[in-house]
């Protein structure tokens, strides 16, 4: 396995250079005293030297085991069935003969949107001017007058 290196951000970025900042967040650090294991690459060494005096690091840590670290195995079972239930069938348009209540149906629907709409209509503000003028005593056109 390669060498790991822990790198730790040791100051702030205020007051640091563009081209620190980037070379930080390329690494990975986001904040003070925020630590990263990364892999010992020339790249990596590179990049440190930029930040060294904004960084420590420590050398020769051992690699970290990831968190998932084998194969796991599952007994499965049979599988339940489901029960079938009973769809409930819905009833078809009216038919022909049934034309009258259907048109029965509608008037009072219509009616029904109408006072919907009458109770609205009484909840809503009353148009006015669009802004209001104030009026101004008679000592402010005295003076606006001279």
């Amino acid at each position: 396995m390669e060498e790991m290196i822990k790198i730790t951000l040791k100051q702030g970025l205020i007051g640091a250079m563009a081209y620190q900042r980037r070379t930080v967040a390329a690494l990975g650090l986001r904040y003070r005293e925020h630590s990263r294991v990364v892999k010992n690459t020339p790249q990596v060494r590179g990049m440190i030297k930029s930040v060294a005096h904004l960084v420590s690091l420590e050398k020769d840590i051992a690699p970290q085991t990831p968190r998932f670290a084998g194969v796991v195995s599952y007994e499965l079972g049979p599988v339940p069935e489901k029960k079938v239930s009973e769809k409930k069938v819905k009833k078809s348009a009216p038919a022909v003969s049934d034309a009258a209540s259907a048109t029965e149906k509608v008037s009072v629907a219509s009616q029904n949107v109408s006072k919907e709409k009458k109770a609205k209509a009484k909840h809503l503000p009353k148009p006015g001017p669009a802004h209001k003028t104030s009026k101004k005593s008679g000592k402010a056109k005295a003076k606006k007058a001279k």
